[in-house]
């Protein structure tokens, strides 16, 4: 499906309900398995990958608002720009020796919001 013909609006209901769900099951599965510290550290992980997440994806959803960026290749310069950057924070938080539960915050977090892009937006469908 090609991303700049969904609902925009469908998207991100169905986009926000699914992370929200998701980070309150992963977070009350998650809560058995840490220490109060660190599910702390967990969750620290995990937010900032939401917010790369959700920052990449309302570049991407970009060129609906402004169609003048689709000729210049902008939504396929941002699947390499959203990849990059993920890599980037994650060998940071390798580099500066952030506990594993950060780093595996981050990465179920990421992994989990390509899931939720893929069926939001098959979900949001053709506009009407």
């Amino acid at each position: 499906m090609d991303l700049l013909e969904i609902d925009k609006g469908k998207f991100k209901k169905y986009y926000s309900l699914f992370t929200l769900l998701g980070g309150i099951l992963v977070s009350s599965i998650v809560k058995g398995c840490f220490q109060d510290a660190n599910l702390s550290i967990f969750l620290l992980g995990y937010s900032i990958s939401l917010l790369v997440q959700i920052s990449a994806i309302y570049l991407r959803l970009l060129p609906i608002e402004r169609p003048a960026l689709r000729e210049g290749g902008f939504a396929f310069f941002t699947v390499f720009f959203s990849f990059f950057l993920n890599l980037a924070f994650l060998s940071a938080l390798i580099y500066l020796d952030y506990p594993f539960e950060a780093i595996g915050g981050f990465l179920i977090a990421y992994f989990l919001s390509l899931l939720f892009f893929v069926i939001a937006s098959y979900i949001s469908g053709k506009k009407q």
